[in-house]
């Protein structure tokens, strides 16, 4: 069922056996430069479901160093192309060259990237794949605009991997895991997932604590939040996959019974 970013293909069939070689639960996570705990925090959590995800870094981190060769998790690239749109970048050198660059002295082995606030353009995806970067995901495509959405390619050949649901803008909308039969990309943040977010307010009057977890987690939110649907899509998943190794063996026993 979890499936890692970099794996999603493209065929030229538009027949069905085409599409179902992308079938599966794309779970990623955006670190947004969250503190170490914080990241082992959201770790853990994956770690306990068997979970298999494209985590997007924005920085070097201990904790992700020692996933390097983990089969349930890619390491991509995050990059953070703000400052050029922001017009802060007067003698800083920066260009988005640059800001790639450092991101991939980062994550050498990164397949896939994701722009901070999902900036992107056709130039940035020319240059995404002219550093051997081959999947993007900076396009989102709510469950309310299209029921059917799928990989594409982009003129330059990379693979645009638009995702349906991201903790940002829906906290506490619960993730529809039948589409998993097809394709489904979702988005978590780890500061949402610790603080167990519930409204972009509620986690902005945190902003001070967020690089104190010993005190932001007394403001972890007690209700239905961003932690919460995250645990319920692993909870229904170990539930299915249980169901599934079930009916297996029944019908292994029925064979033999045969």
């Amino acid at each position: 069922m979890f499936r890692l970013l970099s794996e999603v293909t493209l065929v030229k069939e538009t027949n069905a056996s085409a599409d179902s070689s992308n079938r599966g639960l794309y779970l990623t996570l955006d670190t947004d430069w969250c503190h170490e705990r914080i990241l082992v925090d959201t770790l853990q959590i994956l770690e306990s479901h068997g979970a298999r995800a494209t985590i997007f870094c924005t920085d070097q981190s201990k904790s992700l160093d020692l996933l390097h060769g983990n089969p349930n998790i890619e390491l991509g690239i995050h990059p953070n192309f703000r400052p050029l749109l922001d017009g802060k970048v007067e003698g800083k050198g920066l260009t988005a060259e640059k800001i790639l660059d450092d991101m991939l002295s980062v994550v050498p082995s990164a397949k896939c990237v994701r722009s901070h606030s999902l900036i992107s353009g056709s130039n940035l995806t020319a240059l995404f794949v002219s550093r051997r970067l081959t999947h993007e995901s900076n396009l989102k495509i709510p469950f309310a605009a299209a029921s059917n959405v799928r990989p594409f390619a982009h003129p330059t050949g990379m693979v645009m991997c638009p995702f349906q649901w991201g903790d940002y803008s829906e906290m506490t909308t619960s993730i529809p895991l039948d589409l998993a039969k097809d394709y489904l990309v979702v988005n978590f943040h780890p500061i949402h997932v610790f603080l167990n977010s519930k409204s972009l307010h509620a986690y902005e009057r945190t902003r001070s604590l967020h690089y104190a977890p010993e005190e932001l987690i007394k403001y972890r939110y007690k209700g239905r939040g961003v932690r919460t649907v995250l645990l319920e899509l692993l909870q229904s998943l170990s539930t299915l996959k249980s169901h599934t190794r079930n009916r297996e063996s029944r019908c292994v026993r029925a064979a033999v019974a045969l």
